[in-house]
């Protein structure tokens, strides 16, 4: 099976997650491709898709949302797993800690 790993890093932790993921599908017998967001091509390539982002005020960054948007298609036909890395509940941040 051939699996695109994805993710929107603004510090790399996000996409060390998704180097961690990646990783542990290729030890399963996965063919892995980890391109950041903005570099990957065709999502129709692949037989799976795991995209990630990390979250900034309340949402998923630019590239990551870009290529859910213009993939739509063809992440809906196949095996999906989507991944935040941030805060992501209300509040969005510690309100002692602005």
């Amino acid at each position: 099976m051939t699996v695109l790993v994805c993710a929107a890093s603004k510090h790399g932790a996000t996409s060390e997650i998704a180097q961690a993921v990646a990783d542990v599908l290729a030890e399963r017998g996965c063919e892995v491709t980890v391109l950041p967001p903005e570099k990957a091509g065709a999502v129709e390539e692949f037989d799976a898709v795991v995209l990630g982002s990390a979250v900034y005020l309340g949402q998923w960054m630019k590239p990551a949302r870009e290529l859910a948007e213009r993939s739509a298609g063809a992440i809906a036909s196949r095996p999906v797993w989507l991944f935040s890395s941030g805060p992501i509940g209300e509040p969005a941040k510690p309100a002692d800690k602005p």
